[in-house]
């Protein structure tokens, strides 16, 4: 029996990484290549991660690991070649009109209770019943709240 649990787990964990993926390329808002190569980086972290953790203990399941890995990687080699996809701050160097913009837009706000109150609020807004709410509505529910409307 734990057997058995232990191959379902590693085929939901290895589904369940791609289904997200898929969700979120496949999303109807807010959706645009600038989602392509984050999800994909995360897919495959997360895959390799799940690969190196399990490398002993992964019954049948690897080769739909390997499998999975080795076609992203082919499908998407040309595009992850291209591209800088470190999550440091100087790759953005080579272009000055975003950087400037991602330091004005992700400059963080001072701690104070007021922001910690909107925080708060965020979490109360955003439950799990409310997953697919779009940002613009989210941002006019916190309004609205925060307005005492």
């Amino acid at each position: 029996m734990q057997y058995l649990q232990a191959i379902l787990f590693d085929i939901e964990y290895t589904i369940v990484s791609v289904c997200y993926a898929l969700d979120i390329l496949q999303g109807e808002h807010a959706v645009g290549m600038g989602f392509l190569l984050p999800t994909i980086s995360i897919v495959l972290k997360q895959l390799n991660d799940f690969q190196q953790r399990n490398q002993n203990s992964l019954l049948l399941c690897e080769p739909l690991v390997n499998a999975l890995i080795d076609g992203i990687n082919r499908r998407f080699e040309h595009l992850r070649e291209k591209h800088d996809v470190s999550s440091d701050l100087s790759s953005l160097n080579a272009y000055p009109h975003i950087k400037q913009l991602y330091v004005a837009l992700n400059t963080g706000l001072p701690a104070s209770a007021a922001v910690e109150r909107v925080f708060s609020l965020g979490g109360r807004v955003f439950s799990p019943l409310r997953t697919k709410l779009s940002a613009e509505h989210f941002e006019m529910m916190i309004f609205l709240r925060l307005a005492k409307w």
